[in-house]
């Protein structure tokens, strides 16, 4: 089984299921582990069950209460490094695309907004962040 972590999702024999990343630094008291990646799958469909990839799915339709499947990836999986990658991929694919919306704003409306000193915060904040991502 081969197993690729791509920008928009892992990609598992040759099959995308489409998920976004989410990294963050998460508290002692949420009971995961710090630099864990987390993944979230766009649709409802199912992602295949990997052996050293933990997937949660907490659906109950009994209740009607369904949620997407969701995968964690800790500092000390086989997966980690790969899965670090597409999550780099991920960040710098989203602050390209939030910096060229900004700058079309920017550019469409001028100083004369009253967002302009707002998005040119927000550019700035972009920029920093792609240049953390790519480095």
């Amino acid at each position: 089984m081969t197993v690729r972590f791509m920008y928009n999702g892992i990609k598992i024999d040759g099959t995308l299921y489409k998920a976004w990343y989410s990294k963050d630094d998460y508290t002692p008291e949420s009971g995961i582990q710090k630099d864990t990646i987390s993944m979230y799958a766009d649709s409802y469909k199912r992602i295949p069950r990997i052996a050293g990839l933990s997937i949660s799915n907490d659906t109950d339709s009994m209740s009607d209460y369904f949620e997407t499947d969701t995968i964690r990836i800790t500092p000390d999986s086989q997966f980690y490094a790969a899965a670090l990658e597409g999550y780099k991929k991920y960040e710098e694919k989203r602050a390209k695309r939030s910096i060229a919306w900004i700058e079309r704003k920017i550019e469409k409306e001028g100083k004369r907004s009253s967002w302009y000193s707002y998005r040119v915060q927000r550019l700035n904040e972009e920029k920093a962040r792609l240049a953390r991502v790519t480095a």
